[in-house]
């Protein structure tokens, strides 16, 4: 078997219909899809388990709570497939996807391909994610570095489901033991497939839907949202140490990064904190005394944009109550953007 789908599913009953017939619909009808329900309160296990009762290729997992992290390892344990592609419960694969890498796979082998996505809502798609290389480039050996850098950078290539990954590039001993967070974990995992691939191929076709939603776990505060981002700099730093990226200036890439993640807690996510006025003042000045964030900010701060100092700056300065004023107002301008 060529592909295994992995879906991590939490309360999805509203479109893990649509979700599983996206699969189902493929023109490449040789596929296993696990869905992975992650301890849900609502419909979505009995829907998803009557779909696989009328289905010998779907496979339901019921599991106790534990985030999206451990279910997507829990559904690679579980992986027959030679690649695996990862589908969040409220999103849809193109028709085509799967018989498109399918042709890769037979043009060239490599370990990881990676492709783009539409974002879409009720009123369709809205936008598609940017093209980061060209059509057909191979990253092997030497090469790798450049997708490293560009994984540094920025968060373009951060999804788990614009990758098809061979299942023997997972290494589950490892990552199953990172420490628990709520946003962001499509990094961790990613880290290690990219380090043990061989050859990775980048194909400049849309093959993924992604769902705008402003009721989506990805638009609410989380108030652990600060110290997940640590977990996930540090972890990134020791694997920059591993690809032998660990130089001055690729630490200073990684903190320019940083630093725009913590303008986006602060004030440019579309994330809405009614409701966490109090969580969100905390984590303003958890930042705010945090040693931390005064070491990224003294190396990088001068290189960012106008646009990116402005948080960080007041924020430095003291200015939790003008952040918590106008954070809202930013929240209501972005809600509707696609985050890429």
């Amino acid at each position: 078997m060529l592909f295994s789908i992995v879906v991590p599913m939490y309360n999805s009953e509203r479109y893990i219909g649509d979700c599983i017939e996206s699969v189902l619909n493929q023109t490449e009808r040789d596929f296993q899809l696990i869905i992975v329900n992650d301890g849900s309160t609502d419909a979505c296990g009995n829907i998803a388990d009557r779909y696989a009762s009328m289905d010998p290729r779907i496979r339901v997992i019921h599991q106790k709570n534990a985030g999206s992290f451990h279910a997507r390892i829990n559904g690679v344990d579980n992986a027959l497939g030679e690649y695996i592609l990862f589908l969040d419960a409220d999103d849809k694969l193109k028709e085509f996807a799967l018989e498109k890498i399918k042709e890769h796979t037979y043009q060239y082998e490599a370990d990881i391909f990676i492709f783009r996505a539409d974002y879409f809502n009720s009123s369709g798609v809205v936008s598609t994610s940017e093209k980061v290389f060209e059509d057909g480039t191979i990253f092997e050996g030497r090469k790798k570095k450049i997708l490293y850098e560009k994984f540094t950078q920025d968060a373009s290539l951060n999804h788990l489901w614009i990758k098809a990954i061979k299942k023997e590039c997972f290494n589950n001993d490892i990552v199953r033991h990172y420490p628990s967070i709520l946003m962001g974990d499509d990094v961790l995992y990613t880290l290690e497939p990219l380090t043990n691939a061989k050859r990775i191929k980048y194909i400049d076709e849309v093959l993924y839907n992604y769902r705008i939603s402003s009721t989506s776990m990805t638009k609410k505060f989380q108030p652990n949202v600060y110290q997940g981002f640590k977990t996930i700099d540090k972890i990134r730093r020791e694997y920059l140490s591993k690809w032998e990226l660990d130089t001055e200036n690729y630490m200073k890439l990684l903190n320019r990064r940083v630093l725009k993640n913590i303008s986006g807690i602060i004030m440019y996510s579309p994330t809405d904190i009614t409701g966490k006025e109090k969580e969100f003042l905390d984590t303003l000045k958890e930042i705010q005394t945090d040693s931390y964030f005064y070491e990224i900010y003294k190396t990088s701060y001068r290189e960012l944009s106008l646009l990116r100092k402005i948080p960080l700056f007041l924020l430095k300065k003291g200015k939790i109550n003008v952040l918590f004023y106008i954070k809202p107002i930013v929240t209501k301008l972005n809600r509707f953007k696609p985050s890429h």
